[in-house]
């Protein structure tokens, strides 16, 4: 089976991959918008981009206890996952900070990272702000 990069060329996909939609268009434009106001409003405001509207969910998780049931006291897993610009996705990424030491909230420590990442990676690619901030 075939596809297409962002860039427009062929590409392979792996033995027994296939391209197949999962959700409609519509619902895919309703997550963009949903997950842009997690960033705009929510818990996700240290990932936005001047210039670009960013999609994106924030996550904070306690980790499990080794070989038991519960969790362990003080130990967390931080994270950030979203994409840029969020009217034509170009760039996507996830940053997880595993057992944050100053913070242990994924939109306090993981969505600067995942900010500064994207931000260095939009203007590399060359694409364009479309957004005044």
């Amino acid at each position: 089976s075939k596809a297409v990069d962002s860039y427009g060329k062929e590409i392979s996909l792996a033995p027994g991959v296939s391209r197949k939609r999962v959700i409609s268009a519509e619902t895919a434009r309703e997550l963009q918008e949903i997950l842009s106001e997690a960033v705009s409003e929510g818990t996700g405001k240290s990932a936005q981009i001047p210039g670009y509207r960013v999609g994106g969910k924030t996550g904070t998780a306690q980790k499990p206890r080794e070989g038991g049931s519960g969790y362990e006291p003080g130990r967390y897993v931080a994270s950030f996952v979203g994409f840029a610009p969020v009217e034509d996705p170009s760039v996507a990424a996830i940053v997880i900070i595993d057992e944050p030491k100053t913070a242990i909230w994924g939109g306090v420590v993981a969505a600067p990272a995942f900010k500064n990442i994207v931000e260095f990676s939009l203007r590399r690619l060359k694409i364009a702000p479309k957004v005044a901030n």
